[in-house]
């Protein structure tokens, strides 16, 4: 399948050189039709449909073949873009498989198997109509870019269903024939109207001399944004390639023949590098630049000078003290980090300080390895939990199993003394994580655990990062480019009297539009700038004989570490707390310590602010009120104003495609600036 899906996009690129061969006016209406050869790629996450019996683990993939087809108008809306709408049928079949191991019975030894090979599949028929609505960007000759929704409606989805034994020689216990749970029908609950996004390109070949008869071949990508069944995790994308015929309706300008450019017409060119600009004057005829910067308010204001800041900086990084598993496995997952015997020697806490939060998690097993080494006397309960759902339903065994594989590696990997080391099973957490059905899966993939306790704090606390914080005043700068001539210009951020890729950031405007934003960013330059002291606005008319001339010097202040008179005047520290319970504000035992030890490093002088996160399960507003609460109790418990705590609802800093990521998000963050007397 990738094998077609390269061959598509061969068929599309090698063409390009004919680009020569362009349609002489693109502001022409088209209409025609389109035909397409459609692979589909289901993304599901759904053990069965509504009301009919599976066994199956979870589907989370299908493929399927099939064919598009419609008609077309595409309505020019400039010489570059046009509105293109499509309407047609589209197949959106695919057969979804999964398989596990299960207990079946061998009919050559007469004898039960426990681990055996079993397909569950779903064979999906499903019929699509739908409107296309995309804009066109057609940048060269007949290229062309597309983008845009697709609306479709759906009336039924058929499907076909079985069990089957790939296996020969065995059968299911229960009917002792190779297949079971067969049965076919249409699917219940069935989300009727679709939504997707569009993507996609296209090349037109005219096919004859008025060049009123076009061919394209084009590929698209489909994105689903809905759901095929309602209450059920299941998205369908796809891939078509293929060809549409158009007809461009000719008018008196696409008759015309093609005339040669000037002679005297010169080219195009880029800044030249390592030539000194001159200063602007009003004879340069170049644009007139509008320099300003984003506030911490986010407002604009006149940039004349960035200052550069640097300030000690202390930063406390949780631990996480929970391992998940996937369902109905006991085997560690490859997110977490573990290391060869000959490599624990080499472990560092000090590079896993450096890491990122999330990285530094995927070490936990090694950091509390390494802990329970530097100190002898401690010990820890991994006490092992599963979702009690489906499979895992009171399965207290796997629970067990689940603890003993982190025993295992503490003990022959990190020659831990099992002696250390107790185990506990049960079947959900104590304090388990419960979500409604639509995010069911979610909480059992947080309840899939085992949770590490120690009698000794220092096992799970958390790592402090001590390091240099830089800070940039304005953070961006906006350059605003009136342009009502409509040429083309290149605009360059240098650190240096000369230009040259290695002191400039360069921005090149092509011409055909009035005005244009450029954006820039000193933290993205900050190499740069560091060594730097002015950054000199450099802009060019890009044509053979033109001078590059200084429009405006931006003064670079700087507040570094290593000037001491001008040493840092406050220090920052950030804090974060986590294992805030599913649903919760109240503090852990865990937050409590942590934020004692805040407290005890807050000084007369110091600014406190306390935002609370959520992660993104649940209602939005009800997140915002809990943010809110867990930042207020923080804040009443280290003895702050609750005008000084916030409430920022949804966590997006970490993923919430991962139980680890949600719990990481489900947190409070306390900013503390100190004066530096």
């Amino acid at each position: 399948m990738l094998k077609k899906i390269v061959c598509c996009f061969v068929f599309i690129v090698i063409p390009y050189p004919l680009l020569a061969q362009k349609i002489i006016d693109n502001k022409r209406n088209r209409f025609g039709g389109y035909i397409h050869y459609t692979l589909n790629f289901h993304s599901a996450d759904f053990k069965q449909l509504p009301n009919v019996e599976n066994c199956c683990p979870n589907f989370e993939s299908g493929n399927g073949s099939a064919i598009s087809l419609g008609g077309l108008y595409e309505l020019p809306l400039s010489n570059k873009f046009s509105l293109s709408l499509r309407a047609g049928y589209s197949g959106m079949s695919a057969l979804l498989i999964a398989t596990e191991n299960k207990p079946l019975f061998d009919l050559n030894t007469n004898r039960l198997i426990q681990q055996a090979p079993v397909e569950h599949s779903i064979n999906t028929t499903i019929h699509s109509f739908g409107l296309e609505t995309l804009a066109a960007f057609n940048p060269i000759g007949g290229l062309r870019f597309y983008g845009g929704v697709r609306s479709s409606m759906v009336n039924d989805i058929q499907y076909e269903q079985k069990e089957e034994i790939k296996q020969e020689g065995f059968v299911f216990v229960e009917n002792k024939l190779k297949t079971r749970n067969e049965v076919s029908g249409n699917v219940e609950g069935v989300q009727k109207f679709q939504l997707a996004f569009v993507l996609g390109a296209g090349m037109e070949f005219p096919l004859n001399t008025s060049k009123t008869f076009l061919i394209s071949p084009e590929v698209f990508f489909t994105i689903g944004l809905t759901g095929l069944a309602k209450d059920m995790s299941w998205i369908a994308n796809s891939f078509r390639a293929g060809l549409s015929f158009k007809y461009a309706v000719p008018s008196q300008s696409s008759i015309l023949p093609e005339t040669k450019p000037k002679t005297d017409e010169k080219p195009i060119v880029d800044v030249k590098p390592n030539e000194k600009p001159k200063e602007a004057d009003k004879e340069n005829n170049i644009p007139s630049l509008i320099i300003t910067g984003l506030s911490k308010e986010n407002r604009n204001i006149p940039c004349d000078t960035i200052l550069y800041e640097e300030f000690l900086s202390t930063e406390l990084k949780p631990l996480l003290n929970y391992i998940f598993f996937d369902e109905g496995s006991s085997v560690l997952s490859k997110r977490y980090t573990v290391l060869n015997n000959n490599d624990t020697d080499k472990f560092s806490l000090g590079v896993i300080a450096k890491a990122d939060i999330l990285n530094a998690y995927y070490s936990i097993l090694n950091i509390v390895a390494k802990r329970l080494s530097v100190y002898p006397d401690a010990k820890i309960t991994l006490t092992g939990c599963v979702s009690d759902n489906y499979e895992e339903k009171n399965n207290v065994g796997l629970a067990q199993k689940r603890a003993e594989t982190i025993k295992k590696y503490l003990t022959e990997t990190w020659k831990i003394d099992p002696k250390r080391i107790m185990l506990e099973a049960r079947t959900l957490p104590q304090n388990p994580s419960r979500t409604n059905d639509k995010d069911k899966y979610a909480s059992d993939e947080e309840n899939r655990r085992v949770e590490i306790f120690s009698d000794n704090p220092e096992i799970i606390a958390p790592i402090i990062v001590n390091d240099t914080l830089q800070t940039y005043s304005p953070p961006m700068v906006y350059c605003v480019i009136p342009n009502t001539e409509k040429k083309s210009f290149s605009v360059s951020f240098c650190t240096s009297e000369t230009i040259s890729d290695k002191t400039c950031t360069s921005y090149v405007n092509k011409g055909g539009m009035k005005s244009d934003t450029v954006v820039y960013k000193p933290y993205d330059n900050k190499r740069r700038i560091h060594n730097a002291q002015v950054i000199n606005i450099v802009t060019q008319n890009n044509s053979e004989d033109a001078l590059p001339y200084i429009h405006k010097r931006i003064t670079i202040t700087k507040k570094t570490l290593a000037d001491k008179s001008k040493i840092g005047d406050k220090k920052i520290a950030i804090y974060r707390l986590i294992l805030f319970d599913f649903d919760k504000s109240e503090l852990s035992d865990r937050n409590a310590r942590i934020s004692e030890f805040v407290k005890n490093r807050i000084e007369n002088e110091s600014t406190v602010h306390i935002e609370g996160f959520t992660d993104y399960l649940g209602d939005g507003t009800y997140n915002k009120k809990l943010s809110a609460e867990r930042a207020a109790t923080v804040g009443k418990y280290i003895g702050i104003k609750q005008e000084l705590t916030e409430g920022k609802g949804e966590q997006t800093y970490f993923t919430n495609t991962l139980p680890e990521g949600r719990f990481y998000n489900r947190t409070v963050v306390i900013t503390v600036e100190t004066p530096i007397k």
